[in-house]
């Protein structure tokens, strides 16, 4: 892994892109047709006491790789926008930088910088209710050249009309989007790759309805949609299991190919 002093200097060295606005789609993931190549079978769900995240962790061996100190060498600023986090992704850091603590607007790690600014807001919202709908960093991965982001507002979808809750693909070299997936697939803590052809994310808001998506990596399509009782929170996989934390569930599915 690259030392941490290394990377503070190839952060401040990068140029901050920033990225033009996405095409907010309001479409969502209605099914899923065909079969999947990657599934997901149901092993247990149970029920939990809602504030027993860290239990849950501690229970079941996982770990967040979120890292909420600043590491030595990582810039503390990128213009106007603070260090709020760092996500270990590979052998790679990924340094999210935001104006507040409400959610970062800029991902930044070894020789690149982006600036998703001009993802905050969908091209419409219900009058008065701009202050809720503003969309954030919400997780950040890199595998081989391409970064995957997940933006999203927490809020009700119908607040931004549907266009919500996104994951879009970043050409690490050619600094261009490759893709931008259909709305409200994401908006869970992270989201997590469960081999390098797919990446597995979740969504979920009080009444609204709750599900995992499987992503293609590719291209960002839907290949698989479970159905969950209450929103994912955090999405954690280890060996052939995935650990799916919920408001008020546990689930623990197990990764077919």
């Amino acid at each position: 892994m690259l030392a941490m002093t290394t990377l503070g200097l190839l952060l401040l060295a990068a140029a901050l892109t920033r990225l033009p606005a996405p095409d907010f789609q309001a479409t969502p993931v209605k099914s899923v047709a065909g079969k999947a190549p990657v599934t997901l079978r149901l092993v247990s769900s149970t029920a939990n006491n809602i504030t027993d995240d860290d239990a849950w962790f501690e229970k079941n061996g996982l770990a967040l790789d979120r890292i909420d100190e600043a590491p030595e060498g990582l810039p503390s600023r990128i213009e106007d926008a603070k260090f709020l986090y760092a996500i270990r992704s590979g052998d790679r850091l990924l340094g999210i930088y935001g104006p507040d603590y409400g959610g970062g607007t800029i991902v930044a790690g070894p020789g690149f910088a982006f600036d998703f600014s001009d993802y905050r807001f969908a091209p419409r919202h219900v009058e008065g209710e701009r202050e809720f709908v503003e969309q954030r960093v919400l997780w950040a991965e890199v595998k081989g050249d391409v970064l995957y982001v997940a933006h999203g507002h927490r809020t009700y979808a119908k607040s931004s009309h549907g266009m919500n809750a996104y994951v879009t693909a970043i050409d690490l070299r050619g600094g261009k989007a490759l893709w931008h997936s259909a709305p409200l697939v994401a908006n869970a803590g992270n989201f997590t790759f469960l081999d390098d052809g797919h990446l597995v994310t979740g969504y979920g808001f009080t009444a609204e309805p709750d599900f995992l998506y499987v992503l293609r990596a590719k291209d960002g399509a839907a290949v698989a949609k479970v159905p969950l009782k209450s929103g994912p929170s955090f999405l954690l996989l280890r060996g052939e299991r995935l650990y799916v934390r919920t408001y008020d569930r546990d689930y623990v599915f197990r990764v077919v190919n």
